[in-house]
């Protein structure tokens, strides 16, 4: 019974701590992939305001390209390409978007500017490779009068009787650029950057005053994401990419992402700190951990509680299973399982066998409760005098004492002492006393005894006018 009773406590123990793993691996799994979900919307808006980024410069170039079209077709219509009219038409444009000036660039490479006399730009500029091109926008270039700014210029021609009669642009400081980009997205703590893919250099970059080149930059610590010679390749083969990586100014980490733009071989990328960009996935994670982190103390103090609980059954039900309810004595079973044991055994061995006088009589007489009564307090006063886990109550008014490694004379004395106390208690007993050093068999010893007890019963009997036999 009790091996049965600690392999349920054991299985119980085992379901529950499985149980409680895989509610931890569960949570722990989905918290994981509600902060992988997270980080993936963090990216996915970054990847919305790069979008937007190369969507609103598109949408200017178009802008400018359209008004570009419109002059080309009234300049088309002149006799005279470099005449008055054209001049007017030059030095009276007001730019409305991202045009600061235009100018004309006639066949000879001639070129028609605003306040100025028709000027020589071959070397500088060539009709033939432009018109070749068709309405384009170039990559960044020096200006003619001020080689130390970079500008862009947005190509139309001016066609007329269906040929290329000259090239009409719009320039494009982009020392102005970022001025038409939106920078209050992350609380302003964005930066964006437009690269040339051909050779890295910035078109836009709203980190430095000094655009430089994309190649010429320090590689930078990666914390997660693409290495500074993936970005390099994906930049170089229009590819859109993403990393964790710190900044050569400012030292702290940010998230980087990057993709083609709809312009030239340009690529779009947009730069924000860490601590900006993925601030919901950080609380999300903080919540998350806190989260498993109750769930872990809540768990392990349900585990705790629970096997303290079962602990106390277990304790409970092998007291129910081995002990006898109504004195404390050890009951029949665990006395059959003790004879097994020491059946095995050849230790010194002294056994007691005690049977209540009177047990019928007082039931009879004055109810059970006072024979209940009586068989406590006997089963009380035998388990104080002998111990605790050496006394069984094996019949209704029948117990046994079975103690190892005692001589005989100290039994016998304790025995002898259990009886005046029972007799003091007004109760008396009958008793039998064996002994064996390994020379007798556990039935022959308890056989010894039980006899012994039932001759001291029928002398009690005796002096009290009474037949054992007589009793029922």
């Amino acid at each position: 019974m009790k091996k049965s009773l600690n392999l349920n406590y054991t299985r119980k123990v085992h379901i529950t701590v499985v149980v409680i793993l895989m509610l931890l691996v569960l949570s722990g799994f989905v918290s994981y992939q509600i902060g992988v979900m997270e980080e993936e919307a963090a990216w996915g808006s970054l990847k919305r305001s790069a979008n937007r980024v190369d969507e609103e410069l598109s949408r200017r170039v178009e802008i400018d390209r359209e008004v570009l079209l419109t002059l080309a077709g009234i300049i088309s219509k002149q006799e005279q390409l470099d005449g008055p009219v054209v001049r007017e038409i030059v030095n009276e444009f007001q730019a409305n978007s991202l045009m600061g000036h235009i100018g004309l660039l006639l066949p000879g490479d001639r070129l028609i500017w605003a306040n100025r006399e028709i000027m020589d730009v071959r070397g500088k500029l060539s009709f033939e490779q432009e018109a070749a091109h068709g309405a384009h926008i170039t990559n960044r270039v020096k200006e003619i009068s001020n080689r130390n700014n970079y500008i862009l210029r947005n190509f139309v021609p001016v066609i007329k009787e269906g040929r290329t009669v000259a090239m009409l642009y719009g320039m494009v400081k982009l020392d102005t650029l970022p001025a038409f980009m939106n920078q209050n997205i992350y609380q302003g703590k964005a930066l964006y950057f437009i690269i040339d893919g051909n050779n890295g250099d910035f078109i836009l970059n709203t980190n430095r005053k000094q655009l430089g080149n994309m190649w010429d930059v320090p590689e930078r610590a990666v914390k997660s994401g693409d290495s500074n010679l993936v970005i390099r390749e994906k930049l170089r083969l229009g590819q859109e990419g993403q990393s964790i990586i710190k900044s050569a100014i400012s030292g702290e980490y940010g998230c980087f992402y990057y993709k083609p733009a709809s312009i030239n071989q340009w690529r779009v990328g947009i730069f924000v700190p860490e601590d900006a960009a993925l601030a919901r996935t950080k609380k999300t994670s903080s919540l998350l951990l806190i989260f498993l982190v109750c769930q872990f103390l809540l768990l392990s103090s349900y585990f705790i509680w629970l096997e303290r609980t079962s602990r106390k059954e277990l304790a409970q039900q092998q007291r129910l299973a081995e002990r006898d309810l109504l004195t404390g004595c050890l009951n029949r079973n665990t006395y059959e399982n003790k004879l097994k044991e020491l059946a095995l055994t050849k230790a010194d061995l002294s056994c007691i066998y005690i049977d209540v006088n009177g047990l019928h009589e007082l039931n009879n007489t004055q109810g059970h409760t006072a024979g209940d009564k009586m068989l406590q307090t006997v089963a009380s006063l035998t388990r104080t005098q002998f111990g605790d886990r050496h006394v069984y109550r094996i019949g209704g008014d029948e117990f046994v004492v079975l103690v190892e490694d005692m001589e005989e004379v100290q039994v016998t004395t304790a025995l002898k002492t259990l009886v005046n106390h029972i007799h003091t208690a007004g109760y008396f007993v009958s008793v039998g006393q064996s002994h064996s050093r390994g020379d007798h068999s556990i039935d022959e010893l308890i056989k010894n005894a039980e006899t012994l007890m039932y001759e001291d019963k029928r002398r009690f009997y005796s002096q009290q006018g009474r037949d054992r036999r007589k009793r029922s």
